[in-house]
């Protein structure tokens, strides 16, 4: 039943110090139970934050533009690549350093740094509206690749754009928001993320929702897609799609 909104007013939460002690549940709001990035003064308040300390040696590469994307790409024996992105360009952090990645020969360039990235059997994959499709994989960490196919290779999709976001799951990865269509969500072929090519077993087929047919309102524009909870959730800018994922992926 609902019930009337109560506002509660907390003037300095966590004033009383970090108390590791106690158990959360009976913590009142006076004490803080995490303090990252701050300090605690000789009262045990906290004060203020810290500053933050600088990552970069060489930000002189962004010629005063901020880095507007990042996303940490874990390799299958544990090592950790920060892929981000601005300036035009994707670099890769390692040793305090920004080292811009090589672009495919003939790739047409970077125009915006909107990257969207997601992270599938060892190859991470990234997508920005406008731009073909790229991919960072471990064997060659100085360059970047072209997926080998996307999802116009899929039969009936061959006048749509480049997806322009993305997200990995049960084996899959999900694209959606293309160029020229933002209702058409599609998916790769299983363990396959730039795999778009109809395979021999209908289990790892490749395949697309037309948004069209479930938008409650007739019409939308995919904005986000994630996957969460055994489902595949669409949001767009009036209303949210959720699709069950089946056992079979």
């Amino acid at each position: 039943m609902a019930q009337q909104q109560q506002n509660l007013h907390v003037a300095a939460p966590g004033f009383a110090g970090l108390n590791t002690q106690d158990s959360p549940v009976g913590l009142g709001m006076e004490y803080a139970a995490v303090a990252d990035n701050c300090v605690i003064d000789k009262f045990g308040r906290i004060a203020c934050r810290k500053g933050f300390n600088q990552q970069t040696t060489n930000p002189d590469v962004l010629a005063g533009q901020p880095l507007e994307s990042s996303f940490i790409f874990t390799d299958d024996d544990g090592t950790q690549y920060l892929l981000t992105s601005g300036n035009s360009s994707i670099y890769l952090h390692s040793g305090g350093t920004l080292t811009a990645l090589t672009l495919p020969i003939g790739y047409p360039g970077i125009t915006d740094d909107n990257w969207q990235f997601c992270q599938l059997n060892n190859v991470c994959y990234m997508v920005q509206a406008g731009h073909p499709p790229l991919k960072f994989e471990p064997a060659t960490p100085t360059e970047l690749l072209e997926w080998s196919e996307d999802p116009t290779d899929l039969p009936t999709l061959t006048a749509i754009g480049f997806p322009n976001t993305i997200t990995a799951g049960y084996g899959r990865i999900f694209t959606g928001d293309f160029d020229g269509n933002p209702s058409i969500c599609a998916w790769s072929n299983l363990l396959d993320g730039d795999g778009y090519t109809t395979a021999s077993d209908p289990a790892s087929d490749a395949g697309f929702y037309d948004l069209e047919e479930f938008w409650p309102y007739g019409h939308d524009e995919t904005v986000s897609i994630r996957v969460h909870n055994n489902f595949l959730i669409i949001w767009g800018k009036e209303s949210i799609i959720l699709f069950q994922i089946p056992d079979n992926g």
